[in-house]
């Protein structure tokens, strides 16, 4: 039954499930971190899956605004590998 009690438990509870939510989160992304790799070979293959998943979801053949848009992707994930470098 709902007391002062249990809503303290409830509380407490919440927060803990909060903190395990950010732990994952630091883990998950230190682990991304050392997963990335950046090389040449790498970075041209994210363009080649980006381009592929575009093209897929778009039905068709990539325009100009994609193109655009693939690379603007691709800049602001190296801008942002480079500021974790």
């Amino acid at each position: 039954a709902p007391s002062e009690v249990t809503e303290q438990l409830r509380t407490r509870i919440k927060a803990a499930e909060l903190d395990s939510e950010r732990i994952e989160l630091a883990e998950l992304e230190a682990f991304a971190g050392k997963r990335v790799s950046r090389t040449d070979a790498a970075f041209e293959a994210s363009r080649e899956n980006l381009t592929a998943a575009i093209c897929f979801f778009k039905g068709g053949e990539l325009d100009a605004q994609a193109i655009e848009l693939i690379e603007a992707i691709q800049s602001a994930v190296a801008t942002k590998m480079s500021a974790r470098a």
